[in-house]
């Protein structure tokens, strides 16, 4: 005779799995420093990510688990541990007892990776940094546009970029470096955000 009910499985969500959306912290494919200067680069960037929260307990660890959409086990704890968690992703929030105290520790930035150490650049040949900055570099094409921003108006939403005389010198100075590496001076009025210029430079 069949049971009324079916044992649970452990990754999956019932109607008691509390949905929250939290702040996950980046991750780090490099970190260190170079000649004095710190060096990082991401592998996957912090993000707002919608889960169920469910308890759980493994060797007298007890904390909160969930499956992200990328499929990934996600397991949060409260304190360090040397046991075996047996998940994709631990996160260590401290002295996070609920969902909502996870989610308040993850906007201040409380929340730190366990077991996923990032490459010391260091350590890298120079054949393997070549190829790292090269997939860098690559990530970078087509990835920018000088487009003017625009603020909400008449039922459309914002539209974010740069204001117009950013854009005015951004095209001046590319105009310039297109005709003559010489040295040029970009001078811009206060306030229009010379900083970001430079930046988008």
């Amino acid at each position: 005779m069949l049971k009324r009910t079916t044992p649970k499985q452990p990754d999956q969500d019932d109607l008691f799995s509390e949905e929250v959306s939290l702040l996950l912290p980046a991750r780090l494919a490099l970190e260190g420093k170079i000649l004095g200067s710190a060096v990082r680069q991401q592998a996957v960037p912090a993000a707002e990510t919608a889960c169920r929260l469910r308890p759980f307990t493994v060797r007298r660890v007890h904390g909160f688990e969930a499956r992200l959409k990328s499929g990934e086990t996600l397991r949060i704890i409260s304190a360090k541990t040397a046991a075996c968690l047996e998940a994709d992703l631990v996160l260590l929030v401290p002295d996070a007892k609920t969902p909502k105290d996870i989610k308040a520790a993850l906007l201040r930035g409380d929340g730190r990776w366990v077991g996923f150490k990032p490459i010391d650049p260091t350590t890298l040949s120079a054949q393997d940094m070549a190829v790292r900055l090269a997939g860098v570099l690559l990530s970078w094409g087509e990835a920018l546009h000088l487009r003017e921003g625009r603020p909400a108006a008449e039922g459309k939403p914002a539209y974010p970029g740069l204001r117009r005389p950013q854009i005015g010198a951004l095209h001046a100075a590319l105009a310039h470096a297109t005709r003559s590496s010489d040295p040029a001076t970009i001078v811009m009025p206060t306030g229009t955000g010379k900083t970001e210029t430079m930046l988008a430079l």
